[in-house]
């Protein structure tokens, strides 16, 4: 009897060991099936790679005449814009100048005397002003054609936020800034309360517009005001 219990429990030790191996086996083969999917996804990923390089070395060349034609494009532009304003503002000699000058009624208004008609219909001011927010939109949109290495770097720059701020401003928005003020004028909080912040004050106001930064749709924007706002918030530490 002592040697069938003896043998049971060698047999019982036995299927312990076959069913820790064979869980093993199942776990390496996982991770045979899971380093194989790897590989295919980093050969995959090479090949759009590759075919990236290939499409960026090929437009290159056009790349850089892009960038030296807005490099230029500016100063082209004002100075064709001063020509033309010189040009129609001087008198052509070719018009037939009129036999008799009437002298003005002596009741009209010294400024419609002496006023200039600049050919501008009335709203065309208001249509060239609305059609600029539009030039920085789709000069924002232009960087999606750029590298990637170039479109991230515009995409978290401070040049990407001020065109932001100017398209904003440009449409009627205000700032978080501005908005505070509205809330401010609106709770009616007296002036020589708000005029006496101590430097505690100050920073928690920068960390309550830090938070504000998460609610921005633009999580790459919101992104490049919080690292601002951070900067800003490390200076003033050290100041106060």
């Amino acid at each position: 009897d002592t040697e069938l219990e003896k043998l049971k429990e060698d047999y019982d030790s036995l299927g312990n060991r076959f069913d820790k191996m064979r869980d093993r086996y199942d776990k390496l083969r996982d991770s045979q099936e899971e380093l194989r999917n790897r590989f295919k996804q980093l050969e995959d990923n090479y090949d759009d790679l590759d075919d990236k390089y290939a499409y960026l070395s090929q437009d290159a060349d056009l790349i850089k005449d892009i960038k030296e034609d807005s490099d230029f494009s500016e100063p082209n532009t004002i100075n064709a814009a001063e020509e033309a304003f010189v040009v129609d503002s001087e008198p052509r000699l070719d018009e037939d100048l009129p036999v008799e000058t009437k002298l003005p009624d002596t009741n009209i208004n010294e400024d419609e005397i002496f006023s200039v008609d600049i050919g501008k219909k009335e709203g065309e001011d208001k249509v060239e002003q609305a059609g600029i927010p539009s030039l920085f939109e789709n000069l924002e949109d232009l960087c999606a054609y750029l590298p990637e290495k170039k479109k991230l770097d515009f995409l978290s720059s401070i040049e990407r936020l001020k065109m932001h701020y100017l398209m904003q401003k440009m449409l009627g928005g205000k700032g978080l800034l501005l908005k505070s003020e509205d809330v401010r004028n609106e709770a009616g909080i007296a002036v020589d309360q708000l005029d006496d912040l101590d430097a505690d004050s100050v920073l928690m106001l920068f960390f309550h517009l830090q938070s504000l930064t998460t609610e921005l749709r633009d999580k790459q924007l919101g992104a490049l005001l919080y690292e601002k706002l951070s900067e800003i918030k490390e200076a003033c530490s050290a100041m106060w």
